[in-house]
């Protein structure tokens, strides 16, 4: 692609800590830096995080006594597998949950192990949940003038995604299993190889229709007349040998160009686009996902959707370590700038990552 690798690599940072946000470096192990968080707390809505259980009771910040500093307070936490249960205690990471949750499980081949997913649901996802559940503790709070403490836990936040395959064990009494990139209705559907290296294209067929958009696009080959292909039921008793015989036809076009023409005759179809891809892709650029950073040649990421009357422009990138510290001791604490400097000779603040 034509993207830097620095674009690239900005990009990921963005994800990572994004922008217009301010941070406090702070040593909770220390009391200066425990009394200078029980302070925030005081002048806070919101308090979020997702520690194990056994990490705010070690700074003596149990529920009840956080309650305590500040009544109004919305505590939400996201433990991984939640603060009771046998499993309460178990250290965890993306992978853990992931398994723990049924995702791995149905990741990969029908001849292969299970698998980790390409990315960490489970971090946007939890993300997100918190999210509701900020905003529902906020509304409560509004008709009860109290806060309250809010717990999910990130395995059974993740396992909503396993829900389809609970739901058809429940039902149906059936085990549902690695299908690779096929449906368990669908066929064709599958991803075909396309001209240049490591270059795909996704192609779903919902039904009949579809079916006779793609035997158009295709040129009506041979092929395509065969009665075992005729009904969806067919198609999907015969599904590999349609695969070989798309791929054959795929292997030498370009995926994005190939997309919009099946996309043009109704087919359902996607081209693979890898990172690089992604960031000149035309259909992102004309919506403005992309932002530049102010200051750098950087871009980021944009939020996932539009307002009518306000503007999501990024003001300024993510904070160097310590950057904003003055600001929120000072500022927003009033604490004197001769306390501030005690703070930093004591390491209970630090204004760069430690050497």
């Amino acid at each position: 692609g034509n993207t830097a690798p620095s674009q690239l690599a900005g990009l990921a940072a963005m994800n990572v800590h994004h922008h217009d946000k301010m941070h406090l470096s702070l040593d909770l192990r220390q009391a200066e830096g425990l009394d200078i968080f029980k302070q925030l707390m005081t002048l806070s809505d919101v308090i979020f995080e997702n520690f194990s259980p056994r990490v705010m009771p070690s700074y003596g910040l149990e529920c009840p006594a956080i309650q305590e500093i500040n009544p109004s307070l919305i505590h939400v936490s996201m433990p991984a597998y939640g603060s009771t249960g046998p499993y309460s205690d178990f250290v965890s990471l993306g992978p853990g949950v992931n398994a723990l949750s049924g995702i791995s499980d149905l990741t990969g081949y029908a001849d292969g192990p299970p698998l980790k997913p390409g990315n960490y649901y489970g971090d946007y996802m939890n993300g997100l949940f918190a999210s509701y559940c900020i905003f529902s503790g906020l509304f409560a709070r509004a008709q009860t003038g109290r806060g309250q403490h809010i717990e999910a836990s990130m395995r059974e936040v993740e396992t909503h995604a396993f829900a389809e395959a609970l739901l058809d064990y429940t039902l149906n009494g059936r085990v549902q299993t690695r299908q690779g990139n096929r449906h368990f209705s669908m066929a064709p559907h599958n991803v075909y190889p396309c001209q240049g290296e490591d270059s795909w294209i996704a192609i779903a067929v919902e039904d009949d229709k579809q079916w006779q958009a793609l035997v158009q696009v295709l040129g009506t080959p041979i092929w395509t007349q065969d009665s075992r292909f005729a009904t969806g039921e067919g198609r999907y008793q015969h599904q590999e040998e349609i695969d070989t015989y798309l791929g054959q036809w795929t292997r030498d076009k370009e995926h994005r160009k190939v997309m919009i023409v099946l996309q043009e005759a109704g087919v359902p179809a996607g081209a693979v686009l890898r990172p690089d891809e992604m960031l000149d892709d035309p259909q992102l650029v004309h919506r403005e996902f992309y932002r530049d950073i102010p200051g750098t040649d950087l871009k980021t990421t944009s939020v996932a959707w539009q307002f009518a009357d306000t503007s999501l422009d990024v003001r300024k990138g993510p904070p160097e370590f310590g950057e904003t510290n003055n600001w929120i001791l000072r500022d927003l604490l009033d604490l004197p700038d001769s306390f501030i400097t005690t703070l930093q000779e004591k390491n209970v603040i630090s204004y760069g990552l430690p050497t």
